[in-house]
């Protein structure tokens, strides 16, 4: 049985739409991501939810109480709902895991925000992220609300390593455009907990792999990928020591694999539950480091115009209008011929009418002082 999920239409224009989901990753073909791409998930302790299986591909809780919430790009983000399909969608250098967790986040004004986890089978049964599935998919019998138990949360559910790829595209069913957050290391889930899992999901459809972009598209469509320094707190050793996790440094003395910084825009900007508009604008840093190089020209400009006509008042009259001009073509033959930047020239002409100035004061007679 292969039938796609009711909600599902390929010819739907949603699902015609560019930026479709899900996708080959690979970190050979991925963008580092250091600056506008930051994701956590809050510990947040769900106590109960509804649980749901819906055509026999996913296992659903909604109703979350209290909802988890995660942070990105310092915006805060509530979950409607979580989802294991039976079946992964993302793939890993064309391959598959065995299951994939998919965590819906939403916060108004901005796009969704789904964080995906490739889940496979293990004989663990005392993980973080083994406890986390064992709380519920053994209940799927029962189509309504459960108690979760203690200390539930999906910072469980994030692997120990928390490197992750980052690009735009929609939930599997082209429902919602989405900034998806697929995490690079699998988590495990105990094999008789998989097993209960795929007594209920028995269909084998996964959607195809999308291109990240088709010919005629404004622009490529892209993959960051982030690559961690800290480890999963839920994972850490509770034996009361401290334990650091060391990165490789290359001879410029920075930490491998940062040597450029590659930058875009992924969300929100602002900090805070009520999150305002956006204040961070399509075009990332390199667009606001242009903008604020262009103020500084604007500024540089503004000061050689309020100088020349300093100079103009100091002279005065016809004699201070061709000094100017002199001063000004002469620069700009240095400027040409010698200098090498805006300063070098902005020294030229403040100093040409000065010396012009000077000049023409020298060369007129000197007046005695009135007799007494």
């Amino acid at each position: 049985m292969s039938s796609p999920p009711s909600e599902y239409d390929a010819t739907s224009a949603s699902c015609t739409a560019n930026n479709q989901s899900p996708v080959n990753l690979s970190r050979s073909t991925a963008e580092e991501c250091k600056r506008v791409c930051d994701f956590s998930v809050d510990p947040i302790e769900t106590q109960s939810a509804n649980i749901e299986v819906d055509d026999n591909i996913i296992i659903r809780l909604t109703n979350l109480s209290p909802p988890p919430t995660a942070t990105y790009n310092n915006v805060k983000y509530g979950c409607t709902k979580i989802e294991v399909y039976g079946n992964a969608q993302h793939a890993y250098d064309n391959t598959w895991s065995q299951l994939e967790l998919v965590v819906h986040f939403t916060s108004p004004g901005y796009k969704s925000v789904l964080m995906s986890v490739p889940v496979n089978s293990s004989g663990a049964t005392d993980t973080p992220s083994t406890k986390f599935f064992n709380a519920f998919v053994g209940n799927t019998d029962s189509q309504s609300k459960i108690s979760l138990g203690r200390a539930w949360s999906v910072q469980n559910a994030v692997p120990a390593d928390m490197s992750y790829f980052v690009y735009p595209g929609r939930d599997f069913v082209c429902k919602d455009e989405a900034v998806w957050i697929v995490y690079n290391s699998p988590v495990q889930i105990n094999a008789t907990d998989y097993a209960a899992v795929k007594r209920v999901l028995t269909s084998s459809w996964r959607k195809p792999l999308q291109q990240l972009s088709k010919p005629g598209d404004p622009e490529e469509r892209r993959v960051w990928f982030r690559n961690s320094v800290e480890e999963n707190p839920a994972y850490m050793k509770k034996d009361g020591k401290v334990y650091m996790k060391c990165r490789r440094l290359n001879t410029k003395g920075q930490v491998s694999g940062d040597e450029e910084t590659r930058e875009t825009f992924f969300g929100g900007a602002i900090e805070g539950l009520e999150n305002p508009t956006p204040q961070v604008k399509a075009g990332g840093v390199k667009a606001a480091d242009k903008k604020e190089k262009n103020a500084e020209t604007a500024l540089m400009a503004k000061n050689i115009v309020a100088r020349l006509y300093d100079f103009y008042l100091q002279i005065g009259g016809v004699w201070g209008v061709l000094l100017i001009v002199l001063g000004v073509t002469f620069a700009i033959l240095l400027q040409t011929v010698w200098s090498q930047t805006m300063n070098e020239m902005f020294d030229w002409i403040m100093t040409i009418p000065n010396f012009f100035h000077e000049l023409l004061l020298s060369s007129s007679p000197v007046k005695s002082p009135p007799s007494t």
